[in-house]
């Protein structure tokens, strides 16, 4: 199974895995979240997305497009992440087709929540896109955008380096398979913070 191998090339085992997406607990999780209106749309496609109870994964509702677009794609995105152990992409999952008696079946994917480690957790994150046409500007709270990030990122020009070669063979492969629409999401830590708090 793809994706069991997947989740084992990102660390996930099994038993952690469907203990995170165990209905009775992840239903909880979700009506009491929606019932004080935290969650949020999965942007401009109006996706549903959430959390898991414990915060490990996300799951999102996708469109049929987008889940065909994910299944014609997973050979190359499989070979890709076994030959690049430092990528970035997004760790995919889970990918699931869910079918209730009298209403459209459901697709909904299930990605790593890569800042689900509480010491790690940013106090800031910018979804990154290369682009200014309507990319915030104003943003105070929540996920930032281009026009919200108003210095450059420092860091070790060896890190530099290395994040630019991967991010350039990551887009090359998403390019290759026709995929143009993506964002580099960045998390930004205080760290003088995070000291004071640990």
């Amino acid at each position: 199974h793809v994706f069991h191998n997947i989740r084992m090339r990102f660390g996930f085992e099994s038993q952690e895995y469907y203990q995170s997406l165990a209905p009775a607990a992840f239903m909880t999780s979700v009506l009491e979240k929606a019932a004080k209106k935290k969650e949020k749309s999965g942007g401009r496609s109006g996706s549903f997305m959430c959390h898991s109870p414990d915060q490990h994964f996300i799951i999102k509702t996708i469109p049929d497009h987008e889940a065909k677009t994910m299944i014609r794609i997973l050979p190359a995105y499989y070979a890709h992440i076994q030959q690049n152990p430092q990528t970035l992409l997004t760790p995919v999952v889970g990918l699931y087709a869910l079918r209730l008696v009298g209403a459209p079946s459901l697709n909904i994917i299930v990605m790593a929540n890569l800042f689900s480690n509480e010491f790690l957790t940013p106090s800031m994150i910018f979804d990154l896109k290369g682009s200014w046409v309507d990319r915030g500007g104003n943003t105070t709270d929540g996920t930032r955008k281009d026009n919200d990030l108003h210095e450059p990122f420092q860091m070790h020009t060896r890190d530099a380096v290395s994040i630019y070669r991967q991010l350039a063979a990551d887009s090359k492969m998403l390019a290759e398979q026709g995929i143009m629409d993506y964002s580099l999401l960045v998390g930004v830590q205080d760290l003088n913070s995070a000291r004071a708090t640990n």
